[in-house]
């Protein structure tokens, strides 16, 4: 059984946007590894034995699969920061597979780490929120076009200013290892209460001057269009973005 794309509320894994994954693959230059999440959340608590059904067996079948393709792979890296929950899960499904797991970013202070990305020339777009301080309108603008309302919400009210609370999930779309700038085009879905998501339709590449050095834009590169009518929901893919490696030599997992 398929996640279906209306499923938003996975513990795991983020699903909105999956479908822009192929395209950021393509502009980073990267082959691609894709896998189906059939599973749920069956174990939540801090220590995650393997379950039967549960999501995290899907990641741990894509990062198998991956490690077969290219047995030079010796580690896995995540964009793990603040979440003990998601660590130990990537640490577990790393640690059965014999590869080490890294988290760069773990513990890092958010309020820097947002400027350190910004100043580093990533660009990302909002395609979901879920808290206070953030109405549709907020879906599809940019980090760096919103940073003091970020900075804000984080004073006045705890809000993460990278989301690591749940309460956005973003897309990136340029960085200095982008070949390309990608564009967006979706509409906006709202899903009760304070959360709005990004249903994205299409993913166009856009060339940059310089290369993968190229000028970051600051405007967020989303176009919004009219939510067509109801209709049966679309599967989504769980997807990892893996480098490409030799025989002989070290690979890491992104």
């Amino acid at each position: 059984m398929s996640l279906h794309s209306d499923e938003l509320d996975s513990m795991t894994f983020q699903t909105v946007g999956h479908n822009a994954v192929p395209a950021i693959a393509e502009s980073l230059g990267l082959p691609l590894i894709t896998g189906t999440l059939t599973g749920e959340c069956k174990q939540s608590g801090m220590i995650y034995s393997p379950t039967e059904g549960d999501e995290v067996e899907d990641l741990y079948e894509v990062i198998k699969k991956a490690k077969n393709e290219y047995p030079s792979i010796e580690g896995v890296c995540s964009g793990a920061i603040l979440s003990d929950y998601q660590r130990v899960r990537v640490e577990n499904v790393c640690l059965r597979l014999g590869l080490t797991p890294m988290a760069p970013l773990w513990q890092r202070d958010c309020n820097q780490l947002l400027d350190e990305m910004l100043d580093n020339g990533m660009n990302a777009v909002l395609v979901k929120t879920a808290a206070m301080g953030f109405d549709r309108s907020y879906v599809g603008r940019s980090l760096r076009d919103i940073r003091s309302h970020l900075l804000s919400l984080s004073k006045k009210y705890g809000v993460n200013p990278i989301g690591e609370g749940g309460e956005f999930e973003t897309i990136a779309t340029d960085c200095p290892l982008f070949k390309t700038t990608l564009s967006l085009e979706g509409h906006v879905i709202d899903a009760g209460g304070e959360a709005f998501h990004l249903a994205v339709q299409s993913v166009n590449s856009v060339p940059k001057e310089g290369g993968a050095a190229g000028v970051i834009q600051d405007e967020a590169r989303i176009a919004l269009t009219k939510a067509p009518q109801p209709g049966p929901p679309s599967n989504a893919s769980l997807r990892l973005i893996k480098p490409a490696c030799t025989a002989s030599e070290n690979a890491t997992i992104c």
